[in-house]
C-alpha cells in the first residue's frame, strides 16, 4: 500500500465514531426536545440538543486524543457545524443559527479549556465536575425559587443571574423570553419578576472573552510542559551520600 494511503489509526476511528455518534444523538434529543418543549423554548431546542450530545461524547473522545489540544479545537469546530445545520433545518434565519453555532462552540471550548487545565488523571473528574456545573447554573431560576419569591430587582441580581444562564446564551439570538415559559413559570418565580436580557452581541463577546482567557491558560500550560515535561521544573536535587560521608 502506499505510504500516502496508509489506513487510519485507532484516534482516527475513535473520532469518526464519536463525530457520527454526536450527530445522530443531536439529531435524535433535538426531535425528542421539539415535541415536548412548549413554544417558548423550542427555538433552544436545536442548540440544547447539540451541545447536551457534543459534551457527552465529542468532547471525552477529544480529550482522549494522543493530541487533546488539537482535537479539542477540531471538534468545537465540527460541532458549531452541527448546531448551525440543526438550527437552519428548525427554521431559524441566518443571524438567529450563527448566533447559537457561536454559543454551542462558545460553551463547548470553555468546558474543553476547563479539562484541559486539569492534571491529566484528573480529567474525568474535571469533565463530570463542569458537566454538572453547567446543568446547575441553568437551573438557578429553580434551585433558588424559594429566595427569588421574596426578591425584588435590586442591584441588578436578577439580572445578573439571568445573564449567567447558559440558556440565555443559546437563545440570545433568537430573543424569545424562555423565562417566561410554561415551564419556568411551573417551577420558579423568575418570570413574574422584573429583569432585561443583555444585549446578544455584548453577552457573546464577553463569554468569547472568558473562554480566550482560560485558552491562553491552556497554551501557556503546554508551553510549561514542553520547558519541563514531567515536573523536572521543581525537582529538588537529592544530597549525594556519598560526598558528605566521612
Amino acid at each position: 500500500m502506499p505510504a500516502n494511503h496508509a489506513p487510519a489509526g485507532p484516534n482516527q476511528h475513535r473520532r469518526y465514531a464519536a463525530a457520527a455518534a454526536t450527530g445522530l444523538v443531536a439529531l435524535l434529543v433535538w426531535m425528542t426536545l421539539r415535541r415536548l418543549l412548549d413554544p417558548l423554548l423550542a427555538p433552544c431546542a436545536a442548540p440544547l440538543a447539540v451541545l447536551a450530545a457534543a459534551l457527552l461524547l465529542a468532547l471525552p473522545a477529544a480529550l482522549g486524543h494522543r493530541t487533546p489540544i488539537a482535537a479539542v479545537l477540531r471538534a468545537a469546530l465540527r460541532v458549531a457545524a452541527l448546531a448551525l445545520a440543526l438550527a437552519w433545518l428548525d427554521g431559524a434565519g441566518f443571524q438567529a443559527g450563527a448566533s447559537a453555532a457561536l454559543a454551542v462552540g462558545t460553551l463547548f471550548l470553555t468546558v474543553g479549556a476547563i479539562c484541559l487545565l486539569a492534571p491529566p488523571r484528573a480529567i474525568a473528574a474535571v469533565h463530570a465536575l463542569s458537566l454538572s456545573a453547567l446543568v446547575a447554573l441553568t437551573l438557578t431560576p429553580v434551585w433558588l425559587a424559594e429566595g427569588l419569591a421574596s426578591m425584588r430587582r435590586t442591584d441588578g441580581f436578577i439580572d445578573g443571574l439571568v445573564a449567567m444562564n447558559p440558556l440565555t446564551l443559546l437563545a440570545a439570538g433568537t430573543g424569545v423570553d424562555y423565562l417566561r415559559s410554561e415551564w419556568f413559570y411551573r417551577y420558579s418565580p423568575i418570570g413574574s419578576l422584573r429583569y432585561d436580557y443583555p444585549e446578544a452581541l455584548m453577552l457573546l463577546s464577553v463569554w468569547m472573552a472568558g473562554v480566550a482567557l482560560l485558552w491562553v491558560g491552556v497554551a501557556l500550560r503546554r508551553a510549561a510542559t514542553r520547558r519541563h515535561p514531567k515536573g523536572r521544573a521543581f525537582h529538588i536535587p537529592q544530597s549525594n551520600e556519598a560526598e558528605i560521608a566521612p
